[in-house]
């Protein structure tokens, strides 16, 4: 998703200086955008569904009481398997936080390329782009 609003921000930027107004590519760009995002989306409900499952099971399975059990093999296995649990859904929190944290990013991207006079922007905002025919300055 970064990698394509990067490649619509840089063909922006371009054909504001070279005087060439491509809407259709910019159309599909955007349509494209919409789609991956879509996915992206769908990837992340499916992500929450998991972790609220993973939190569900470690709850029943945190409520049983581990000592019923009369072989302690039994019993060493199903408390690997809750601390296994945990680890994952720990693992899955943190990749899902980093997913959205991306997506945010992207949007961000997005937005300034249409905020900014020059189509570019960083963290800190609006990129001047000087040493071309025109120069575009941001807001």
């Amino acid at each position: 998703l970064n990698l394509q609003v990067t490649v619509l921000t840089v063909r922006r930027a371009v054909s504001k200086f070279i005087g060439d107004q491509a809407l259709g590519g910019e159309m599909t760009a955007l349509a494209a955008l919409f789609v991956s995002l879509m996915s992206i989306f769908s990837v992340i409900s499916d992500a929450w569904k998991s972790m609220k499952f993973a939190r569900e099971i470690e709850t029943k399975v945190s409520e049983c009481d581990v000592s019923d059990f009369e072989n302690e093999e039994e019993r060493v296995a199903v408390l690997k398997a809750v601390e296994k649990l945990r680890n994952r859904f720990f693992t899955l929190v943190v990749l899902t936080l980093i997913c959205i944290a991306m997506v945010a990013y992207a949007v961000y991207k997005l937005a300034m390329s249409y905020y900014c006079l020059s189509g570019i922007s960083n963290i800190d905002g609006c990129v001047e782009i000087t040493g071309l025919n025109a120069t575009a300055t941001g807001h």
